[in-house]
């Protein structure tokens, strides 16, 4: 696997960072910013790194090995036209700017980009407050339609799903031989080579919750003080994870209000910091949640992203987000004597207390289940934390009914809310 970092665009000399405050030869966690990036480089699966440096640059000072192969430009061409100039002689590759510190499986990325049907394949993820952040769309949860960016105008009107890009991307071939290397044109990747790729439909994208530190924005000492304590790695997915699966109505929102509209959703008051706690923790957050108004035809499946895109929202704006939500859209057609939409009126392996959803979670994040927690306010929910062979906690806030379904599931716990279950897991 071939990795491209950029430490030519922007730093044209190393007396002034490139970055904000973060050159190549920064001082971090006791050694430079470009070793750390390295180290983590070839952790995540790099075979050939090519590093990117300035004309003149001391070779000296940088780490060496048999994976790692300097590139000298003669003058500063931006992250576009860097790329552009070494792109046809990679072929694909993997981009990453030098303001990135990024700790990722790149199995997994490569994985995903060769799945789409993209010239290009952009890391995503859901951050917290992201009306602060440009947004990725994606309507079809696959492809990104568009880059909004932040403070656009009537940004605040819609609801978007909480998908935060940064300019690190797998690049293939096709788009490599778009460029022309003797053209030395200088320009920048973000609007020279994402944006255009974006707007011609050939852009998709790639959301994990890894640990990506963009160095310009928060400084230094947030990255070093992961890269130091572990916490990059052991968040590599690479590595077993642990995850704290919420339902949804009733644990994270207030349950009786039957929700076919995003304004009809009200957050229970405590969900938020609830939700903030687990992304402060070693723990994933993930939803997992019926919802058969898609099959009974009070709503279609459009409607649902948009009110959980929603929900992400008002998340989102407490500082708190969820790493992934799952929705079981189904319901059996025997016990359903309406007129709904057929192709999800099925039997599925998703419906709870069924553990598909989980089990999509724990293929995509390498979860250990029986080391991870499902929180619900019903038996239902504990039943499928039980099949799943996690660790089922019930919280009283929600149904008032919670064993019409699945009564003789015991919890390890129950608690009055969702915040008081997490605080127990987190002690």
């Amino acid at each position: 696997m071939k990795i491209l970092l950029d430490h030519a665009a922007y730093s044209p000399d190393f007396k002034t960072p490139g970055y904000g405050q973060t050159s190549a030869l920064a001082s971090f966690a006791g050694k430079t910013l470009l070793e750390a990036q390295i180290s983590l480089l070839l952790y995540g699966g790099a075979d050939e790194i090519v590093v990117l440096l300035p004309k003149g640059a001391d070779k000296s000072s940088f780490p060496e090995g048999k994976q790692i192969r300097y590139v000298y430009l003669k003058k500063p061409l931006g992250g576009g036209g860097s790329l552009a100039k070494v792109a046809a002689s990679l072929g694909g590759f993997l981009f990453v700017p030098g303001n990135l510190l990024p700790c990722l499986d790149f199995s997994r990325f490569y994985k995903a980009h060769n799945k789409g049907d993209g010239f290009l394949t952009l890391f995503a993820q859901p951050k917290p407050y992201p009306e602060a952040e440009d947004i990725a769309l994606s309507p079809d949860g696959k492809h990104v339609s568009a880059i909004m960016p932040k403070g656009a105008d009537g940004r605040a009107d819609f609801n978007y799903q909480n998908l935060v890009p940064l300019d690190l991307c797998f690049v293939s071939s096709d788009l490599s031989e778009t460029f022309d290397p003797e053209e030395e044109e200088a320009f920048p990747f973000h609007d020279g080579v994402l944006l255009p790729t974006v707007e011609s439909g050939l852009a998709c994208y790639y959301s994990s919750p890894e640990i990506v530190h963009r160095l310009d924005d928060e400084g230094l000492i947030p990255a070093e003080k992961d890269y130091l304590s572990g916490r990059m790695e052991a968040r590599n997915l690479k590595n077993p994870q642990r995850a704290i699966f919420l339902d949804r109505d009733g644990t994270i929102n207030v349950f009786g209000d039957y929700v076919v509209r995003p304004e009809m959703l009200t957050l229970l008051p405590f969900a938020s910091e609830a939700v903030k706690k687990i992304n402060e923790s070693p723990y994933l957050c993930i939803c997992a949640t019926n919802q058969p108004l898609v099959a009974r035809g009070e709503a279609s499946l459009a409607q649902v992203n948009d009110i959980h895109a929603y929900m992400g929202k008002l998340l989102g704006a407490e500082g708190a987000y969820l790493d992934a939500l799952y929705v079981c859209p189904h319901f059996p057609k025997e016990h359903f004597h309406g007129k709904g939409d057929d192709a999800y009126l099925i039997s599925c392996s998703c419906r709870k207390p069924k553990t598909g959803m989980l089990e999509k979670a724990k293929a995509a994040f390498n979860i250990d289940l029986t080391k991870s927690y499902f929180i619900g306010d019903t038996l239902q929910d504990v039943q499928t934390g039980i099949n799943a062979g996690a660790h089922p906690l019930l919280v009283t806030c929600g149904d008032p009914r919670p064993a019409k379904k699945c009564a003789d599931a015991v919890p390890e716990a129950t608690f009055s809310t969702t915040l008081e279950a997490v605080e127990y897991i987190l002690k």
